[in-house]
């Protein structure tokens, strides 16, 4: 009796990739840059010598660049995307295997590849388009077998400072926030930037966001992504009965779509 090993993922980039990429110049200012990031809902813009073409790409701007700052972007500020800038980006050609740029992802522990034809962007592969490739696929394995642990919690009732202060010192994207031993959502990087400017003693309470999907731990893979494409979130929970027994997110999405 032979076994027939099912092989995934072997789609090329250009299948998934988002298309156009948010680019910006090196002198557009931190303000401008934040807005983008806010408009599109996007965690990062390339940073190239011409914008329109997006050729070739110089580097990136994240949240997580913009959150280092001791000081957050203002009205008046005179940096620029080349002030904070991340230079060493990685690019792959639009016939890369989605799957082969997922397990790039892993090994230079990313959240973004370009996608390149020659010199010139002409797309980007993030752990969203990953849910894509993901529902595709009708990946069966239970998503049990993909979270992280332990899953990093916080009552509604911390701080600004205190939310911010464990982003940064865990150095993940999210939270999940808590009530009563429920998640009811999720603080991430984006609030964090969005309420920058507010006290910092001000409660999390009303500042986070709903955006996560719960499911039960043996949930198949395929359908948890689906549901979190439909809810357009990035977060997945899994739950032991009452229990949240871990989370599936960027890096563990790549892992799964890396392994086939």
């Amino acid at each position: 009796m032979t076994t027939r090993t099912v092989t995934r993922y072997l789609q090329p980039a250009s299948d998934y990739m988002r298309r156009p990429v948010r680019t910006v110049a090196r002198d557009t200012d931190l303000p401008t840059v934040l807005s983008i990031l806010n408009r599109f809902r996007i965690s990062g813009v390339a940073v190239s010598e011409e914008p329109e073409t997006g050729s070739p790409v110089l580097g990136v701007v994240t949240r997580t660049d913009l959150l280092a700052l001791s000081d957050p972007p203002h009205a008046r500020d005179g940096r620029t995307a080349a002030d904070v800038m991340t230079e060493d980006v990685v690019a792959l050609p639009a016939d890369t295997p989605i799957g082969r740029v997922a397990r790039t992802m892993l090994e230079e522990r990313i959240h973004r590849v370009f996608i390149v034809d020659g010199e010139r962007l002409v797309g980007l592969v993030t752990p969203h388009e990953l849910i894509r490739a993901i529902v595709d696929a009708r990946h069966p394995t239970a998503i049990a077998s993909y979270v992280s642990r332990p899953v990093l919690a916080v009552l509604p009732e911390i701080s600004l400072r205190e939310a911010r202060d464990y982003l940064e010192k865990e150095g993940v994207s999210g939270l999940v926030v808590v009530q009563d031993e429920w998640p009811i959502g999720v603080f991430t990087q984006r609030e964090a930037l969005a309420y920058s400017r507010l006290p910092s003693d001000t409660p999390l309470e009303g500042l986070y966001s709903p955006g996560l999907v719960c499911l039960a731990h043996c949930t198949p893979l395929h359908r948890a992504a689906t549901q979190a494409l439909a809810a357009n979130v990035k977060r997945i929970l899994s739950m032991n009965g009452c229990e949240v027994d871990g989370i599936v997110s960027g890096m563990d999405l790549a892992r799964a779509v890396a392994n086939g």
